[in-house]
């Protein structure tokens, strides 16, 4: 945490609970908010709503014998996650709405907002899914918004959802993965017209003033450095990191 701490940075996601599952105490998260030249930090916790892990606190073993319905598959890339249904009210009420629930513990923790990974579930599952997923996402902003003003909603990917306004006006900031490269393969550079399409998504939430961060991964130091600047001349926040999540991004 003193490392975390210690960072030069304006913004930092991270879980909202330590390795043991424990969520970190709200003093834990107030002196993350401190820089160490005495500015303010924004803190945004990490979560899952198109996936359901294993190591959080709603897991119970019963379900490897038992599942529920809207438990689906595993994930086969990422050990632990599994599909959900995530328009299931079941699904839903272990993510929102009641003590215990991840988005009650996070607002109660302290943390400036939310950072919304997997919202691009929703994909490949047709029209009405699309509806959901975007449903879903501002049933999480209003309730949060309800229960501490000004509390941030940022989206990870699925920047298709960026073209309804109205979409765009229930969160706060984007975050999109492997916008420059990696698509095709690792290292390498994604077709153009994908990059093309994305940032002119993007530039609609852009436009509103809205930040937009970009992580690269697993990138070689000549690409990252190239990625940083292209990324930084297009107004974006520039993330190098590992994919594996097993060291400080740059």
């Amino acid at each position: 945490m003193a490392e975390l701490a210690g960072l030069d940075i304006d913004l930092l996601v991270i879980d909202h609970a330590d390795s043991s599952g424990r969520p970190l105490p709200s003093s834990s998260v107030a002196d993350l908010k401190r820089k160490s030249d005495g500015g303010r930090r924004i803190v945004l916790s990490y979560l899952s709503i198109g996936e359901a892990e294993r190591y959080r606190s709603y897991w119970e073993e019963s379900w490897d014998r038992i599942a529920p319905d809207w438990l689906g598959d595993e994930n086969p890339d990422w050990p632990g996650n599994y599909a959900v249904d995530f328009a299931d009210p079941d699904w839903q009420r272990l993510i929102y709405g009641n003590a215990g629930a991840l988005l009650d513990t996070i607002i109660d923790q302290g943390f400036d907002g939310a950072y919304l990974d997997r919202v691009d579930a929703y994909c490949g599952q047709g029209q009405q899914a699309r509806l959901e997923m975007k449903a879903f996402v501002a049933a999480l902003k209003t309730y949060a918004e309800n229960r501490r003003p000004g509390f941030l909603i940022f989206q990870q990917n699925a920047e298709e959802l960026l073209s309804d306004p109205d979409h765009r006006a229930k969160i706060d900031g984007l975050a999109k993965e492997d916008l420059l490269f990696n698509v095709r393969g690792p290292g390498l550079a994604n077709p153009s017209s994908m990059v093309q399409e994305s940032q002119r998504l993007i530039a609609l939430l852009a436009e509103e003033g809205k930040p937009v961060l970009v992580v690269e991964y697993d990138l070689s130091a000549d690409q990252a450095a190239a990625a940083t600047s292209t990324l930084k001349k297009q107004g974006y926040v520039p993330t190098m990191a590992s994919r594996d999540l097993s060291q400080l991004p740059r």
